[in-house]
């Protein structure tokens, strides 16, 4: 940019301004990343991630507990074993888990021999 100024007595000053390109960053959203009891996930809390890009969350439930239900706004979802990903995050949004006890099989075997 490049502006010349004149005073009242007819002198001039010319003036340079420097413009910068910077290019576009791309949207940041945040994901709010919740695990209920008896269990982790990583990363909790607020996570910042960029509009398109994917977001994983590893669940990890405590010993003798697995996972039992992945929400991702409110809507259940499937995880790959302890791995949740959020592909294609366009928008705020939320991950939360809860755990229960693992899944017990009994076994009676009778010795009627």
């Amino acid at each position: 940019m490049y502006a010349q100024f004149r005073d009242r007595a007819g002198n001039t000053a010319n003036a340079l301004a420097l413009t910068e390109m910077v290019e576009d960053m791309p949207d940041q959203h945040t994901i709010t990343a919740i695990a209920g009891e008896n269990g982790t996930i990583i990363p909790s809390g607020e996570v910042s991630v960029y509009s398109g890009e994917d977001m994983r969350f590893t669940l990890t439930p405590d010993n003798g507990y697995e996972v039992d239900r992945v929400l991702a706004n409110g809507q259940p979802v499937t995880s790959d074993g302890n791995i949740c990903t959020l592909r294609d995050v366009s928008a705020n949004g939320s991950v939360s888990v809860t755990f229960r006890p693992e899944s017990v099989v009994s076994y009676r075997i009778d010795s009627d021999m």
